[in-house]
């Protein structure tokens, strides 16, 4: 499974990959995980190897992925595209931007694509005031 949280709005954009990334959990209790910043080169081959080696002690996979940009995005289109089918491993991604033309698979079905774009001045003070209300907050006006 791939998913792939993109948008300017980094705030929502972590805290709906916290969400995921805590429902996993809640729901695989045995699994690898392992974080991957492709601006550093060496995270690509250990990408690959976390992806191609077999589940001996757990039963899933999750890779978090940042940076995919910064990777060659033919290599890394064809390292992401066999996991759209498997069950055990599931990639999630977070960028800022939408996909470049090699990776614009990860906008169409089966990805779970998420976009979190900069709010409107009215959204944005709603949005405010309920992150408050769920921390207990109080503004005045």
């Amino acid at each position: 499974m791939l998913i792939f949280l993109y948008g300017s709005d980094s705030y929502r954009r972590q805290k709906k990959l916290k969400s995921i990334i805590e429902e996993y959990q809640g729901k695989n209790s045995n699994f690898s995980r392992a974080d991957f910043d492709l601006e550093n080169s060496d995270d690509l081959l250990t990408l690959r190897e976390f992806i191609s080696q077999m589940l001996i002690f757990d039963d899933k996979k999750l890779a978090i992925i940042k940076n995919i940009y910064e990777a060659d995005s033919k290599k890394i289109g064809e390292l992401l595209k066999p996991a759209l089918k498997s069950q055990d491993l599931t990639i999630l991604i977070s960028e800022e931007k939408p996909p470049k033309k090699d990776l614009d698979f990860l906008l169409e079905k089966p990805v779970m694509a998420e976009r979190s774009d900069n709010l409107s001045e009215e959204k944005f003070i709603f949005f405010i005031n309920q992150e408050a209300k769920q921390r207990e907050i109080k503004f005045s006006q």
